[in-house]
């Protein structure tokens, strides 16, 4: 647990580092474009990913249906690791290249959906596994059934 706590603050250290280089004004130069890799980033890689959920057998989905299991995956495959892109770029001194800053500006808008979407998809599960046990609890106690 303290070790989780530790990875955790130097991750922050490492983005906060990072904030502190990117050049404001190209990114804003460069704002759409950096907001099409940023959609091809993520709409690609959950496209393979929703299409292997689909694909794969129902022994891996669990107790949840496909569609919640295939978002699942595509949602996977779609996240991002900025602190491994930008401390591989900081190692190798190429922070301050245009094609870095790009980089790590989609990186960042992919982040963003990338915390938003698991708790969508969560949610989406939830909500399937808590009406099914609802349906399952309304067939068990004979709610429904017509009363002579």
């Amino acid at each position: 647990m303290l070790l989780l706590f530790f990875v955790q603050v130097a991750a922050l250290l490492l983005l906060a580092l990072l904030l502190g280089r990117l050049a404001v004004r190209l990114i804003r130069r460069q704002g759409a474009t950096a907001a099409r890799v940023s959609a091809s980033g993520l709409l690609i890689p959950m496209a393979f990913g929703i299409g292997a959920g689909l694909v794969l057998p129902a022994e891996f989905r669990g107790t949840g249906g496909p569609a919640v299991f295939a978002l699942f995956l595509g949602v996977a495959m779609c996240v991002s690791a900025i602190p491994v892109i930008a401390k591989t770029l900081m190692d190798m001194n190429l922070l301050h290249r245009n094609v870095s800053q790009l980089t790590l500006t989609a990186g960042m808008i992919d982040d963003a959906f990338g915390w938003v979407l698991p708790s969508v998809v969560t949610a989406m599960a939830t909500a399937e596994e808590e009406a099914r046990l609802l349906t399952y609890g309304l067939r068990s106690s004979g709610a429904g059934d017509d009363v002579r």
